[in-house]
């Protein structure tokens, strides 16, 4: 008798039971969160990472271009040694293992930080006062602080520092130098002394009006290398409204600097335009270096000493009382 069916199923075993599952890689690191510090001008040396892993699976460092490492899978440590002539970064660095018979394959990675404490070269800023000189020393690029201004000498008064040496004396003033950064090399700056006008140390009066800022109207505006009677040079920042010399009240920039210095100031009188509110005041400042822009006057490491107030209700003038 026949027996007739449409189609059969046959199943295969290919192994000796169920596949295993397998328990998630146990590879860890000493720490958390590994950071390993180089210092190339240090010349630092190789660092140890320890690990601990229960999986047999082959340990591996992944390649970079700022360490090499060797993995001692029997003593469960990874030297790290940094290479010479890379350029400072950061770097993270995965650390693998292969899956064995029981553990999956993991991973864990740590960082290396590469630096490079090199000193900044130093050179020396020579001041000459007189022939007598000072020294200091300043890092490349950083601001030179040019010292306090230096006493009259022979009834002459500072006027500011220039890098040319002036043999004799001269009518033409020269080239000053008021702020500089230190470049590559040393640099010897030299006082200059003069009369604050003519011959002796006769007084002279500086008389700043809207006139000689050039500046009309009521926009601010800002005027530089203007000069008077003496040596001085002036620059601000004002406006020109009423035919005065018109500054700001607050929380700008406006207001009038000497860029080299005409002498020691002596005072500072006011003729007050009669349209400025009775409450107005005109604080006055001074140091013994050359200001470089009104702006300088808002700054607390660059306006100088405040020397007074001179306020349109009480006084016209100001004696200043110091070298300045």
């Amino acid at each position: 008798m026949f027996r007739k069916f449409k189609s059969v199923a046959i199943t295969y075993s290919t192994g000796g039971g169920d596949t295993p599952t397998l328990e998630n890689s146990d590879l860890a690191l000493t720490d958390a969160s590994i950071a390993l510090d180089f210092d190339l001008y240090n010349n630092s040396s190789a660092q140890v990472i320890n690990y601990t892993t229960s999986s047999t699976g082959a340990v591996t460092v992944s390649d970079n271009d700022y360490v090499t490492t060797a993995v001692d899978p029997k003593n469960q440590t990874i030297t790290v040694t940094p290479k010479t002539s890379v350029t400072p970064a950061a770097q993270t660095i995965t650390v693998s293992q292969e899956a064995d018979e029981s553990y999956k394959a993991g991973s864990a990675t740590f960082t290396v930080n590469i630096t490079d404490s090199t000193p900044i070269p130093t050179h020396t800023a020579t001041f000459s006062v007189n022939g007598e000189t000072s020294t200091e020393e300043f890092e490349e690029g950083a601001d030179i602080e040019f010292p306090e201004n230096p006493a009259d000498v022979n009834d002459k008064t500072f006027v500011g520092w220039t890098t040319d040496a002036i043999e004799g004396t001269t009518n033409d003033a020269p080239e000053f130098v008021t702020s500089a950064t230190m470049g590559q090399s040393d640099i010897t700056y030299y006082a200059v002394f003069a009369y604050a006008s003519g011959s002796g140390s006769a007084e002279v009066v500086d008389e700043l009006n809207r006139a000689l800022t050039g500046v009309t109207g009521t926009s601010y505006s800002s005027w530089t290398d203007k000069t008077a009677t003496s040596s001085a040079v002036y620059a601000g920042q004002s406006a020109g409204g009423n035919e005065a010399i018109q500054l700001r009240t607050n929380n700008s920039n406006s207001g009038i600097v000497t860029t080299t210095s005409g002498g020691k100031v002596k005072k500072v009188a006011l003729t007050w335009n009669t349209n400025t509110n009775s409450a107005r005041s005109i604080d006055v400042y001074g140091k013994n270096t050359a200001y470089s822009a009104a702006t300088d006057l808002y700054n607390n490491s660059t306006q100088g000493t405040k020397l007074g107030t001179i306020s349109y209700s009480t006084n016209e003038e100001l004696t200043i009382v110091g070298d300045y």
